[in-house]
């Protein structure tokens, strides 16, 4: 009867032990998700910015590390509202598309949506509409006016590098272009007489002139080349990517509730 007892005891002692070896296996294999899943919910968005004001604006003398303007405050919002964490990490046209395609990077704001950058990115719903103009300078036209792409024959267009428009113009044969790596480099151009037209999104043209000494004789053509909506780009290899519909919605809702209005202020359209 001793030995009997002896071996149901032992048998239950082993199966206590299997238990509890599972028990702890599972707890450990909960802990592991639940890290897992509070990790994904704590990383930071890296926004790759630019200065290009009004929309992002660098203080520095260099003009190198971006930390306002008014993509950067919606974008703080919508953050704030999406309880993720945002950080702003300043590079160059060229690098930063780069980082979007390779994950480095996870949003790249105000950017307009074509099918080369479909590949590598998701875009929002608009955030804003933007006309793309022709400017000029007094020293050069008393007035300047456009309506056919053959108009532009005579003259020397400044284009600048990146920009979705870049496509449009470079394919017309009878225009001559001169490409340069930033906006402001085209209105130094345009100032000095070296080119006698540039195309330049308005809002941040006005943004920039203020910048420029002598920009008091810069002037826009009537008639634009385009109206372009501006969104927010999410790279595909982002953790964003798989809250595209929550991001969209709340960008909707900022501008259903009258955020949007209060952060573009002046600029704001209907």
């Amino acid at each position: 009867m001793r030995a009997l007892w002896e071996v149901i005891m032992s048998g239950l002692i082993k199966m206590m032990k299997t238990l509890s070896l599972i028990q702890v296996r599972i707890g450990i294999i909960f802990f592991t998700c639940l890290s897992a899943a509070v990790s994904a919910e704590n990383r930071t968005a890296v926004i790759v910015v630019e200065h290009w004001p009004p929309w992002e604006i660098a203080r520095d003398t260099k003009k190198e590390q971006v930390t306002e303007g008014l993509a950067v405050e919606l974008i703080r919002i919508l953050a704030d509202r999406l309880d993720i964490s945002i950080e702003l990490k300043n590079a160059p046209w060229g690098r930063a598309q780069h980082m979007i395609k390779t994950g480095q990077a996870d949003v790249i704001p105000m950017i307009i949506k074509n099918a080369e950058r479909e590949a590598d990115m998701l875009f929002t719903v608009p955030v804003y509409k933007d006309r793309l103009l022709f400017a000029y300078s007094t020293d050069k036209f008393e007035t300047f006016e456009w309506q056919r792409w053959e108009d532009l024959r005579p003259y020397k267009v400044g284009i600048t590098r990146g920009y979705n428009y870049v496509s449009e113009i470079t394919v017309k044969e009878d225009v001559y272009f001169e490409m340069v790596t930033t906006d402001k480099m085209n209105i130094l151009k345009l100032l000095h007489g070296r080119v006698d037209v540039i195309p330049l999104y308005y809002v941040s043209a006005i943004a920039m002139f203020k910048e420029i000494p002598g920009h008091e004789k810069l002037r826009f053509a009537e008639k634009p080349l385009a109206t372009k909506v501006f969104r927010l780009g999410i790279s595909k290899k982002s953790f964003l990517a798989e809250k595209i519909d929550e991001i969209n919605k709340t960008l909707q809702e900022m501008q259903n509730d009258g955020t949007f209005k209060k952060i573009l202020g002046e600029y704001y359209l209907e």
